[in-house]
């Protein structure tokens, strides 16, 4: 016979555990999503800026109280000055901003 007390609880530690994953998917798609409209309009601006070839990406994190936060934006282009000096102008100084040249 099985105790109808131990299935229940098997049950509900699955669903927590369902429960949890699920909502780390969500976060990880929010992410995904956050930092690709992200990438998308930094790199609009760089090209109205006169900066047409920065490739732009974004790394985002979830803070403690639930808000996003940018981690680090890197951005690979032939005028890494320039594109270093409008992001932090855009983002500022708090904002980990990493430029490289590209050839």
């Amino acid at each position: 016979e099985i105790m109808p007390s131990l299935v229940g609880s098997e049950m509900c530690i699955r669903d927590r555990l369902t429960e949890n994953s699920l909502a780390e998917t969500a976060e990880q798609e929010t992410l995904r999503c956050a930092a690709g409209n992200l990438e998308e309009s930094l790199a609009a601006m760089l090209r109205q800026n006169g900066i047409p070839d920065a490739r732009v990406q974004v790394e985002m994190n979830i803070a403690e109280d639930n808000s996003i936060e940018i981690e680090q934006v890197t951005v690979a282009c032939r005028d890494a000055a320039a594109a270093g000096q409008l992001l932090t102008d855009c983002l500022g100084k708090e904002v980990n901003i990493h430029v490289e040249t590209d050839s």
